[in-house]
């Protein structure tokens, strides 16, 4: 059986640690709380600042430090700054051996759709007969 590779949680909190590499390309941002981070933004040479990053919550603005801190200090904060999980699908498509009748699963699609346009290809000796979930999770 494979071993799933997993990044420590911070502090309990089951999130990853803040990326902001990540973030600014899109993905989803929190605080230790779980707050959702609606925007976030680097501020490049705007003077001497140790707080170069900006985060809207609640349609309210905060800075951060470039790893996520709140405090300059390192103290821990509620208003911290995490990579938020993301949750994934996996699908398969159900088909039947028009020649044996049996039923099997093929593929691993990342979503119903996809699942549903690989089913909509025609292969000889099969008869489509739905997409279905096979596994969730949080990455």
């Amino acid at each position: 059986m494979c071993e799933e590779k997993k990044e420590k949680p911070v502090h309990g909190n089951g999130f990853k640690p803040f990326n902001l590499e990540e973030a600014l390309k899109g993905h989803p941002v929190v605080t230790r709380e779980g707050l959702p981070v609606t925007q976030i933004t680097k501020f490049d040479g705007v003077g001497e600042t140790q707080y170069p990053i900006r985060a809207v919550m609640n349609g309210e603005i905060a800075g951060y430090q470039s790893k996520g801190n709140y405090y300059s200090t390192g103290i821990e904060s509620h208003m911290d700054l995490f990579m938020a999980p993301v949750k994934k699908q996996a699908w398969g498509v159900v088909h039947k051996h028009t020649r044996t009748g049996r039923i099997g699963v093929t593929g691993e699609y990342t979503s119903e759709s996809e699942a549903f346009a690989a089913a909509s290809i025609r292969h000889d000796g099969y008869e489509y007969i739905k997409c279905v979930l096979l596994h969730e999770w949080e990455e």
